[in-house]
């Protein structure tokens, strides 16, 4: 039973940062609305809106 207050933590802290990202209105996907792992256009208006791009290994 112990080992479980830091998952319960951990899950309390994501449920708080969802709840705050959706009151100040920001979006869950991209404007787009698909949900994509990788885009390789830097280019296009989908970069830094996923989960990774070509920047991700620079930062």
């Amino acid at each position: 039973m112990r080992n479980i207050w830091p998952w319960l933590g951990l899950l309390l802290v994501l449920v708080a940062i969802a709840y705050q990202l959706r009151r100040q209105g920001r979006l869950w996907l991209c404007a787009c609305g698909r949900l994509q792992l990788w885009t390789s256009d830097v280019w296009s208006a989908d970069n830094s809106q996923h989960l990774a791009d070509p920047y991700s290994f620079t930062h």
